[in-house]
């Protein structure tokens, strides 16, 4: 049977189709290989978190924060602080007294003091190696 024209071309076309869809399976198996290295952050993977780029979403936690109350410290809590020693306890007493009032400025030199705010402030002595000379005779 004689092969025409038209079955050629159906053969060249056929052909050409198979090698496109040979392209087209190398093309989504380089794409499915970019998409999962733009997916990799710090959080699925063992990279830094430095290497996370800027654009890229934190995961959040899945688990909703169960108690429901604010941040920081709560009302009716006791605070942590270190107490203030008895004046008598300090090694030097310095009585700061302003020139002028911070709101309106008048002065306030010979004024009686209208309040006091205490504050203590503790440094450790300086640390010095202590230094022995044996003198073996």
């Amino acid at each position: 049977m004689a092969e025409g024209p038209r079955d050629q071309r159906i053969r060249e076309l056929e052909a050409e189709i198979s090698k496109q869809a040979g392209v087209i399976e190398e093309l989504q198996a380089k794409l499915a290989k970019f998409e999962r290295l733009v997916g990799i952050n710090s959080q699925n993977s063992s990279m830094a978190p430095s290497s996370d780029k800027p654009w890229q979403k934190k995961l959040r936690s899945l688990k909703p924060s169960g108690s429901g109350r604010k941040r920081g410290g709560q009302k009716g809590h006791k605070g942590h602080k270190r107490e203030l020693l008895e004046t008598e306890a300090c090694d030097a007493v310095h009585s700061v007294m302003p020139e002028s009032c911070g709101h309106c400025a008048t002065s306030l030199t010979g004024q009686p003091s209208a309040g006091l705010r205490r504050q203590q402030v503790t440094e450790l002595p300086e640390i010095r190696p202590r230094v022995d000379e044996y003198q073996l005779h």
